[in-house]
Formats: structure tokens, C-alpha cells, sequence
């Protein structure tokens, strides 16, 4: 999967300049969480500003050279039958990810697999490669999934990986002054398969705090501005599911709804800004939400 759609840098938000900055050498060793509690909330720009003016105290920000947006590129893997996305779909214990994440400021690759762990925690593992093989998967990055998935599964890795969709977006990162929080936040998200490329409005982002225990100030301080997590909300499998590759999305439909991706259910119907080569398609790609609802 070659093809990467034009994505703009956001316009930089003034409230992100109140941050100290720190470097990605700083950000690591001081909130490497590569197990962790991970929440995400749905938010406009306009809550996204009163959160960050609260935060900004007790974060600081990823600085490298002046910037602190980031594209990243993130290309998914699943096998021909979408194993892996009918696992979240189940919400079953066993599930994991695989893609291939490029950093695009930095033109560094690396190959991911995370993994639910004991007690809903999350791992991660990843293993750096080169930013030629984005989209692919060696035999090395294949061996390194096995062993990953085994560690933490006691099983066989039996699932032959293809390349499936793409999801991009800019983020910025804060790490806590204090502690070993973690809170990224998502802009300009878009999802990508073949010729085909979904937008969401560029108003909506996904924040995602990351904590040893779902209760950190980051938590506490969106409590307080009324905005609650959105279970569910897997930017892969929202992907699949506007992107038309899976036909059942139910587990997703509150996220799908806070992203405005399909219509509540007191809104009229209204056709997905889905295009192809420029052209609109219309709903019945994908029918009614019901028709997807097990």
C-alpha cells in the first residue's frame, strides 16, 4: 500500500505554545508506556482548547525543531477474512493489532504489535525498520509478531497478515511534569484503502490519555470540562467500517456518532463524504446503521 493521501498540517493552536517543550529522548524516558491503561474522548476544537489551557501547568509538549504536530502514516494488517477486526467486533479477551508506523517528519518506520493484556491493560512491542518496507512485512517482522503474540497468549501465531487499510493523522504528544502520564491528540484523521479516502471533520479529535490506572490528572481535568471516554473507539476499526470492508460495526457506533460518521438516531440520514477519485458515494454503500447491527 503505496498510495498516501495529501494530509495539511494543522494551523499550530496558540494554546500548544504555553507548553515547555521537551525532546523525544526526554518524552521517553520520562512516560515510556508501553503498557498502560488507555482511555479516548471525542472532543471539538473548542473543548480541545479549554482542556489544553488546564493541562498546560502539568505537561509539557514534543518539541523537535520548532514543530509539534506530527504526521504519522499507519498502515494495518489483518488476514483475508478480517480475523483481527472480528475479534474487537467481539470484543474478545485474545485480540491484538499489527501495522507499520511511519513517522513522517522524521522518515523513521517501525513494526507494531499491540496486545490486551491481563486486566484490559495494553502492551505494546514494536521493533524499528526501515521506512522503505512501510506497508510490508519481512520475515523478521513476521518472527517478531509470533514471538510477541506468544509471550503474551501462550499461543501459536496462525494468522497470514495482509495489508488491509491506512490511517493517518497529526498528533501531538504531552508527558506529565510528574508521574507517567501520556496524552496524545489526534487531528486531519483519515482513513485510506486502495482508491478510496474518508475524512473525518476536521473540527473532531481524538484525545487519548495514557496512565497506569484510567485516573490521572488528564482524566480528572476532562471529568471536569463534562466529556467522558468513548469505549470502542478503535481508529482501525472505524476504518474498516466507513471504508466499507466490514459489514458489521455495532460494537463501534458510539464512537462512529461522536466522530459524526453516521447519523444519530434522531438526525436524518445523510450520505457519507466518502470519495473516490473525487466523486461522492452515496449511503447505500453502506445501507442503514441497523442493517449492521448484530
Amino acid at each position: 500500500m503505496s498510495h498516501r493521501p495529501g494530509l495539511n498540517r494543522p494551523h499550530a493552536k496558540p494554546q500548544l505554545e504555553g507548553f515547555s517543550a521537551i525532546s523525544l529522548s526526554e518524552l521517553d524516558a520520562r512516560a515510556e508506556l508501553l503498557e498502560r491503561m488507555d482511555q479516548k474522548y471525542v472532543v471539538n476544537n473548542k473543548v480541545l482548547d479549554k482542556a489544553l489551557e488546564h493541562w498546560s501547568p502539568h505537561f509539557d509538549i514534543l518539541d523537535i525543531d520548532g514543530n509539534r504536530s506530527f504526521r504519522y502514516d499507519n498502515c494495518y494488517f489483518d488476514d483475508a477474512d478480517f480475523k483481527c477486526y472480528q475479534q474487537h467486533q467481539q470484543d474478545r479477551r485474545v485480540r491484538f493489532k499489527v501495522r507499520t508506523r511511519l513517522y513522517t517528519d522524521s522518515n523513521t518506520c517501525f513494526v507494531e504489535i499491540k496486545l490486551k493484556g491481563p486486566r484490559g491493560r495494553t502492551i505494546k512491542q514494536r521493533v524499528p525498520c526501515s521506512p522503505e518496507y512501510f506497508g510490508m512485512l519481512d520475515d523478521s517482522s513476521r518472527e517478531f509478531i509470533a514471538k510477541a503474540y506468544y509471550a503474551i497468549y501462550g499461543r501459536k501465531f496462525s494468522f497470514e497478515l495482509l495489508p488491509s487499510i491506512k490511517v493517518s493523522y497529526y498528533r501531538s504528544t504531552l508527558a506529565a511534569i510528574e508521574g507517567h502520564e501520556r496524552i496524545t491528540i489526534d487531528t486531519q484523521i483519515q482513513f485510506s484503502c486502495e482508491d478510496e479516502t474518508f475524512s473525518v471533520n476536521p473540527d473532531l479529535v481524538i484525545i487519548e490519555t495514557k496512565s497506569p490506572n484510567r485516573n490521572g490528572l488528564a482524566e480528572k481535568i476532562l471529568r471536569g470540562l463534562h466529556q467522558h471516554p468513548v469505549s470502542a473507539c478503535s481508529k482501525y476499526c472505524i476504518g474498516m467500517a466507513v471504508l466499507g470492508k466490514v459489514k458489521r460495526y455495532n460494537r463501534f457506533l458510539k464512537a462512529m456518532r461522536k466522530l459524526q460518521l453516521i447519523p444519530t438516531p434522531r438526525q436524518p440520514q445523510k450520505p457519507l463524504e466518502l470519495t473516490n477519485t473525487g466523486r461522492i458515494l452515496n449511503q447505500s454503500k453502506h445501507s442503514s446503521e441497523e442493517a449492521h447491527v448484530i
